[in-house]
């Protein structure tokens, strides 16, 4: 935010259940928590009159950026779309259909919403946490986020992205993409494993450029903030994005 200061209008949007926000709730007209997020982004996109504006998402934002444009490809200028897949059971439960990936989210999705607040907050804590940022102030950082989140919200979240495959429906628009890859800190993979991975699950995107990190861990703009920074500009001047 402060690196676009004084060059580009910006708009920061938290999501309910995060950063001690209440949590959403669903009724008879919204049972969907990240389709809600996307019709509402819709709504304030119109009623603050912007014109087709760059969307920046991170990980399960990445993902509600991505379903957003599919759903909404009118009101989307260009995406960047950070170290998140299409389909993200594929690599977190070595499978390839909704169908199989129910069951495991559910799983997930019970253990983290019921487990005791003590050992939610020892899982926040815990490896997977650390392997995803570089510093140990960073990570910190990211351990007070994770414990100011909502923990039924974490879990329903993560089980809506899990169970949602946006690769069928990627042609439906053709805005320029940037995808910001990383693949340090992950552990069983190699680089181009990992680059193989982001290349195939986003074949079907029409215009395209894929960045990898080198050295960042999931949180590439605490890790490479000036490197994030470029990839950002880049993004904002660049209009003819292509595979």
């Amino acid at each position: 935010m402060a690196h676009l200061k004084g060059r580009a209008q910006t708009h920061v949007l938290t999501l309910a259940g995060a950063a001690n926000q209440a949590a959403w709730q669903s009724d008879a007209s919204h049972d969907s928590f990240t389709r809600t997020v996307e019709d509402q982004l819709a709504d304030y996109i119109r009623v603050k009159g912007l014109v087709r504006p760059m969307i920046v998402g991170h990980s399960i934002g990445a993902n509600i950026a991505l379903e957003f444009a599919e759903r909404y490809p009118d009101l989307v200028g260009k995406l960047v779309l950070v170290d998140a897949l299409p389909f993200q059971a594929r690599v977190w439960f070595n499978i390839d259909s909704v169908t199989l990936a129910k069951p495991l989210a559910t799983a997930t999705r019970l253990s983290i919403k019921y487990q005791s607040r003590a050992r939610y907050e020892k899982f926040i804590r815990g490896p997977s946490t650390r392997s995803q940022v570089a510093s140990d102030a960073d990570f910190e950082k990211v351990v007070r986020w994770g414990l100011a989140a909502d923990q039924s919200a974490v879990a329903d979240t993560m089980y809506e992205v899990l169970t949602t495959d946006l690769r069928p429906q990627l042609g439906a628009f053709a805005a320029p993409t940037l995808v910001v890859e990383t693949w340090a800190g992950t552990e069983g993979a190699t680089r181009d494993q990992i680059e193989q991975e982001f290349h195939a699950q986003y074949a079907g995107l029409r215009r395209v450029k894929f960045a990898m990190s080198e050295t960042g861990h999931h949180f590439v703009m605490l890790d490479e903030p000036d490197w994030f920074n470029r990839q950002i500009d880049q993004s904002l001047s660049d209009d003819t994005a292509a595979r």
